[in-house]
């Protein structure tokens, strides 16, 4: 019994938890996720800037299949709408050179038939659940078009 007490400090350094409401990501422990809405719906910006001013973070990288997969997943057993914004984005004058809102390389993509210029815009919507990609235009606002935040996992370190 004493041996679990002198262990039990140590056993809270190795908490994958990110806060309630939240969801760690099962590719890089490092990262939380929060979906968020609104009645009236977001453009890109505005969703990029909530993300940015309540979890400290960006709208979601996906530098991989895996973390494609992962988020497709969680977004389609947990929520009912189809669209999320995500910090893919490009510069308005060339719809080539694709980069993320948190900096990080673009290296993967998941472009629906015809790639970006399938769409209509420079800002990328995920297509649930289908785990395909759309540009979209960063004005475009609905209320049926959610968002998703990630932020560092401060729960993990």
């Amino acid at each position: 019994m004493s041996c679990i007490l002198y262990l039990l400090p140590f056993l809270f350094f190795f908490v994958d938890a990110c806060p309630n409401g939240t969801q760690v990501s099962s590719v890089n422990k490092s990262i939380c996720y929060d979906v968020r809405e609104s009645a009236k719906g977001h453009t890109w910006y505005a969703a990029e800037y909530q993300c940015q001013l309540y979890d400290n973070g960006h709208l979601a990288s996906i530098p991989d299949a895996f973390t494609n997969n992962f988020i497709t997943g969680y977004l389609h057993s947990t929520q009912s709408a189809r669209h999320f914004w995500v910090g893919g984005t490009t510069t308005l004058s060339s719809n080539a050179s694709w980069t993320w809102s948190d900096g990080a390389d673009f290296k993967y993509n998941s472009w629906d038939f015809g790639g970006p210029g399938n769409g209509t815009g420079y800002c990328t919507l995920l297509v649930v659940p289908e785990g395909l990609w759309d540009s979209y235009s960063c004005f475009y606002s609905s209320s049926t078009v959610l968002f998703l935040c990630e932020f560092l996992n401060t729960d993990n370190f």
